[in-house]
C-alpha cells in the first residue's frame, strides 16, 4: 500500500509539473486581477492570481466584485500610463478607476478594443504609488505596477475589455496609430511645406530693394544695398508610431471557476490516501 500511495504521489508531481505554465517573454503593459485568469497560457497570467481552465469562455483576467483591485503594471517608465475601458463598458456598466473616469478621445482605435472612445484614468509615470516587481517572470528593475480600485454595475462580459496604454510615441496624448505631421522649426512663422527664398527688409528704406541703388535723403544722395535675400529650409516633417498598449484581455466575468487537470489530481490523490487510512482502520 505504501507502494501505491507513492506512485499517487509521483504521479500527483509529474501531472502538476507537466502542466506548469512556462515564463514567456512579459508584455510591457498589462491590466491583472487577483480573481485569476482563464485558460493562461503565460506565467505573468497568473502572477497574481490563479488559472482556470475553460472550453466556453474566452481567455482573458476575471475581473473582481466591484470595489476590488486592478493590477496595472508597465515596463515604460518614463511615460504616462493609463487604464482605459471602452464606450460599451462606461455607458453600461457606470465604472470608474479609483473613482474617476475620463473620456479619451480622437484617440483612434487600438487593435480590436472597440467601441471607441475610450474611458479611463491616466496613472501617470512610475513613482509614487508605484511598486517594483521583483520576482520572475517579471525583470527585476525593469517593470513597476500600481493597484487600481474599479467600481461597476452589472456583469461586465467577455466581449468588454480593459486594457493599459502607454503615451511614449514621443506626441502628446494617446495615438493608437501612426501618423505624421510638420514642426514650425525653420524661423518662419507659420508652416511652410517646401523650401523657397524670400527678401528681408533690411536696409533701414521701406520697401524691399532687390538691387543696390541710391536714394535722395535731405537732399542728399546715399548709396545703399539691396535688402538681404534668404534661402529657407521647409519646417521638418516628422513621422510617428502609435502608443504602445496592452495585449487584449477579455474581462471573462460571470465564469464560474473550474479546476484544472493537476488539480483534479491533487484532489484525486488526497481521497485516495483518506479512502486507504479507512480501510486501515476498518481492518484494526
Amino acid at each position: 500500500m505504501k507502494g501505491l500511495l507513492k506512485k499517487t504521489a509521483l504521479a500527483t508531481v509529474l501531472a502538476c509539473s507537466l502542466g506548469a505554465v512556462e515564463a514567456y517573454a512579459v508584455p510591457g503593459l498589462g491590466v491583472g486581477t487577483d480573481a485569476g485568469y482563464v485558460n493562461a497560457k503565460d506565467a505573468y497570467q497568473t502572477y497574481w492570481g490563479p488559472s482556470y481552465s475553460s472550453s466556453t469562455v474566452k481567455d482573458g483576467f476575471i475581473i473582481g466584485a466591484s470595489g476590488s483591485q486592478l493590477h496595472v503594471w508597465s515596463q515604460y517608465a518614463n511615460a504616462d500610463i493609463y487604464v482605459l475601458t471602452t464606450a460599451d463598458v462606461k455607458a453600461g456598466n457606470n465604472i470608474t478607476f479609483n473613482g474617476s473616469i475620463f473620456e479619451y478621445a480622437d484617440t483612434g482605435t487600438f487593435a480590436s478594443y472597440s467601441p471607441t472612445p475610450y474611458y479611463g484614468l491616466d496613472l501617470g509615470k512610475v513613482g509614487a504609488g508605484w511598486s517594483a516587481l521583483t520576482a520572475p517572470p517579471f525583470n527585476p528593475g525593469g517593470f513597476y505596477s500600481m493597484d487600481v480600485t474599479v467600481n461597476y454595475t452589472g456583469d461586465i462580459g467577455d466581449n468588454q475589455w480593459i486594457f493599459a496604454a502607454a503615451d511614449n510615441n514621443g506626441v502628446a496624448g494617446l495615438q493608437a496609430k501612426g501618423g505624421s505631421f510638420y514642426t514650425d522649426d525653420n524661423g518662419l512663422e507659420g508652416i511652410q511645406e517646401q523650401d523657397t527664398t524670400i527678401w528681408m527688409d533690411t536696409n533701414s528704406i521701406a520697401g524691399i530693394q532687390k538691387k543696390d541703388g541710391k536714394v535722395k535723403i535731405n537732399g542728399n544722395w546715399v548709396t545703399y544695398l539691396a535688402d538681404t535675400k534668404t534661402i529657407y529650409d521647409a519646417d521638418t516633417f516628422t513621422q510617428y508610431q502609435g502608443d504602445p498598449f496592452s495585449p487584449k484581455t477579455t474581462a471573462a466575468n460571470g465564469f464560474t471557476p473550474v479546476p484544472e487537470p493537476g488539480t483534479l489530481l491533487l484532489l484525486g490523490g488526497g481521497f485516495a490516501g483518506l479512502a486507504v487510512l479507512s480501510k486501515r482502520r476498518k481492518n484494526r
